[in-house]
């Protein structure tokens, strides 16, 4: 009987095994006359993705484009006290109505808001004197536009500025002393502003 040596060889096996994020295979490698295998069997991995908050934005409301009016200039006018009063008198003269008249007349079909009407005098004269005078001229001129034009008397503001406001200029009208020249160097300081606000055209 044939006596027979078998001789096992043992396998050395190196095994590797090669990772992906999808697959997966081991591979064995012998040495020599080695047997060697390799196995493929995929290996499926699943890496959850972080999830992302999508930012939410909210868009701001669209403004609507202001538009601007402007405002109408006020409307003055300027009347010399010299042909409305005689000297140191606040009565309006008869001669010196019909400017009133015209003025009530351009103003009648317009809308406005209210009416200045400021009394101013000349450096003449106390302060509380001049003050006093100018008042009651502008006062004179608002009665005559409530009686004579119909105008609301609440529509219309006397003041007055007695010599706070010349209408000269500086160094115009030289000297303190009261003579003719001097008072006719004045005149323009004597006067009554009538402004009116907010004229507008009547709807």
């Amino acid at each position: 009987m044939n006596k027979f040596k078998t001789t096992i060889k043992p396998l050395t096996l190196m095994t590797v095994c090669l990772l992906s994020v999808t697959t997966a295979g081991c591979a064995g490698y012998g040495h020599g006359n080695d047997a060697v295998f390799v196995s493929q069997d995929p290996i499926v991995t699943t890496t959850a993705s972080p999830q992302r908050s999508t930012p939410i934005f909210t868009p701001l409301p669209q403004q609507q484009p202001v538009t601007t009016i402007p405002l109408p200039a006020p409307m003055l006018v300027i009347y010399s006290a010299d042909s409305f009063f005689d000297f140191d008198k606040v009565a309006v003269k008869q001669a010196s109505k019909h400017g009133l008249d015209q003025f009530s007349a351009d103003i009648s079909g317009i809308n406005f808001d209210f009416i200045t009407v400021t009394g101013h005098t000349d450096r003449i004269g106390s302060h509380q004197y001049n003050l006093d005078l100018s008042i009651r001229r502008a006062e004179a001129v608002k009665a005559y536009l409530v009686d004579s034009a119909g105008v609301q008397a609440d529509k219309i503001v006397a003041r007055g500025a007695a010599e706070s406001d010349p209408g000269t200029k500086p160094g115009e009208c030289i000297g303190q002393k009261v003579t003719d020249h001097l008072i006719t160097c004045l005149q323009p300081d004597r006067r009554v502003e009538v402004e009116v606000f907010g004229t507008q055209s009547p709807q």
